[in-house]
């Protein structure tokens, strides 16, 4: 009866993904195999970068961001930038980021479909936490040839110009590193 009510427990543990607990027949500390267990989930898995869904931007037609709507999903794995991001109609695939830079992460990739935008075209994406968070499309004036060279060639001053950055929606986040 004791084997089948711990196997009913650790059951019902690993279902409501209680991972911080370790499940045993026996009564002997398992400690050692929860903490293994948790660091090798947390180093195997993508860190997020930026991720929001829905997300509106404040302004009219004139601010070039404005009024339209960001997907963003950004991961880091293995010292490599993944995934895409899209501006209404226009999706990007993301290169490479930089998160070095004081609240502001910047993904850099490349255009991979949309009305406005030519496929192949590198451009970077600035997300500024704040309240609200806002946003910043940059686009490839210097002829970068690399994702981490786009990234660089952004100065300082343009990520401290509020001016250029659109707010989202109140209520709207994009959760970043």
């Amino acid at each position: 009866m004791r084997r089948t009510l711990t196997a009913l427990v650790c059951a019902g543990a690993l279902l409501m993904l209680a991972s911080a607990t370790a499940c045993s027949d026996d009564d002997s500390d398992a400690s050692d195999t929860t903490t293994s267990t948790t660091s090798t989930t947390q180093s195997g898995s993508p860190t997020i970068l930026a991720k929001g869904q829905d997300v509106e931007l404040v302004g009219g037609p004139d601010t070039g961001l404005g009024n339209q709507t960001l997907n963003i999903d950004a991961t880091e794995a293995n010292g490599a930038a993944t995934g895409t991001y899209m501006v209404t109609d226009n999706a990007f695939t993301i290169e490479c980021a930089n998160t070095d830079t004081e609240g502001v992460v910047i993904l850099g990739g490349r255009a991979t479909a949309g009305p406005d935008v030519e496929v192949g075209q590198m451009t970077a994406l600035a997300i500024r936490e704040g309240d609200p968070d806002s946003v910043f499309l940059v686009a490839n004036d210097i002829g970068a040839k690399t994702c981490t060279e786009l990234l660089d060639s952004i100065p300082a001053s343009s990520l401290a110009n509020d001016s250029n950055f659109v707010d989202l929606e109140p209520g709207s986040d994009i959760q970043t590193a």
